[in-house]
């Protein structure tokens, strides 16, 4: 065969394998995750009085990346292209003293667009296009609704709570549909606790330890230690096995998680590809997915960074079934906090990133940004709740 024949056999070859790739590849439709979210959630508000909506929900179109516009409203600190009108938002922002009062004139300008919701959306983003013709934007208010998209894909949820202060409580939310487990029921472990009583009863026959032994001693065993993080991470996989039961190879999970509980999620996936292949989703609600501010040690910030720098990639989280697994994250905004967020888990650092990608692997890690929820002390927790519930179940149809 002559070289001119061996090249195009090869290129015949990859032709075909490409084309083998588009149909064998999910192609889901582009859809908005924070339009959608705050659709379903003014659908779900739809016997408010509009001006508790708009306390409660603000979709503007030019409203991304609010922690930026919010604190340093400039053409640089925006990432990529601008939007056609939004070199204009920021000078606007920017002339106001205040993250209130710019937050203030975003919600005042994000009235008409928020108050239009969902009728604005695509058609791909009606819950009839995924469940049914019985169950348009009317039956949003039926909790029916998501209960059936979570049997279309035969899934749980779990949560892994974390209660901060400041940020609103969902755990009662999550209850009617959720297992619950908390971040501090995770670290009740006997491991943690037999190795802090031992390091203690050494202290006490040395008699006397360094401040440099002390801190190595405190680093590992005392929560937020390395062997608090470990066991509670191990303590996490074990749950999700018991969602997850060997004879019921169809069973998938849905896992949620608050506050500083993110990163053991996210740990537990990256270390167990067996839990990792049947979980269909992940949420953050206000979680710390880049670290808290206010722990050091595995907790951390710059932890976070670091681990989330050479962990959380395509290939590295990937699935064995070649599909998308959607990341999504809601972030609690108080406005009287000088950092744009809320419970020390600032905006920025309470969204999924975007892994960079090589062009190689399949691209399984979608995160999906929901948008900021402002906390309010008469936020309906439960509401918001559902429409999370909700947008989830969809995200996860859509992508099939």
């Amino acid at each position: 065969m002559t070289s001119a024949a061996v090249l195009w056999v090869a290129l015949m070859a990859a032709v075909v394998g490409l084309a083998a790739a588009w149909f064998v590849a999910p192609h889901p439709p582009e859809l908005d995750g924070e339009a959608w979210f705050k659709g379903l959630l003014v659908a779900r508000l739809a016997d408010r009085p509009p001006a508790d909506v708009m306390r409660w929900v603000v979709w503007h179109p030019l409203g991304r990346w609010p922690e930026r516009k919010l604190a340093h409203p400039t053409v640089e600190s925006m990432p990529g292209k601008l939007l056609p009108g939004e070199g204009e938002l920021l000078e606007r922002l920017a002339r106001l003293p205040s993250i209130v009062a710019r937050w203030a004139m975003l919600r005042d300008e994000a009235v008409a667009k928020t108050l239009t919701l969902p009728g604005d959306l695509p058609a791909e983003a009606s819950p009839a296009r995924w469940l049914g013709a019985a169950s348009g934007w009317d039956r949003v208010r039926d909790d029916a609704l998501p209960a059936s998209a979570e049997r279309r894909t035969s899934s749980s949820w779990l949560l892994i709570d974390d209660p901060r202060p400041g940020v609103p409580d969902v755990s009662a939310a999550f209850a009617g549909f959720a297992e619950l487990r908390t971040l501090a029921s995770l670290c009740a472990d006997p491991v943690i606790g037999g190795a802090w009583e031992m390091a203690r009863t050494r202290l006490a026959q040395v008699g006397q330890v360094t401040a440099a032994e002390w801190d190595t001693i405190s680093a590992g065993m005392a929560p937020w230690g390395r062997v608090a993080l470990a066991s509670a991470v191990d303590a996490l996989a074990k749950v999700m096995e018991t969602k997850l039961p060997v004879d019921k190879p169809e069973r998938r999970l849905i896992v949620a998680a608050t506050g500083g509980a993110m990163p053991l999620v996210l740990r537990a996936l990256a270390e167990r590809v067996d839990l990792r292949d049947r979980v269909i989703a992940v949420v953050s609600v206000g979680g710390a997915v880049g670290g808290l501010l206010d722990q050091q040690g595995p907790l951390s910030a710059a932890v976070a960074d670091d681990w989330m720098a050479h962990n959380f990639q395509h290939g590295l989280m990937d699935v064995e079934i070649l599909r998308r697994i959607p990341y999504a994250s809601i972030q609690w905004l108080d406005t009287s906090d000088p950092v744009p967020g809320a419970g020390g888990v600032p905006v920025a650092r309470a969204r999924f990133p975007e892994p960079e990608w090589d062009g190689r692997a399949f691209r399984c890690v979608e995160p999906v940004d929901l948008g900021v929820v402002p906390v309010e002390a008469d936020l309906p927790v439960d509401d918001v709740v559902a429409a999370l519930r909700l947008v989830v179940d969809l995200w996860v149809l859509s992508r099939r």
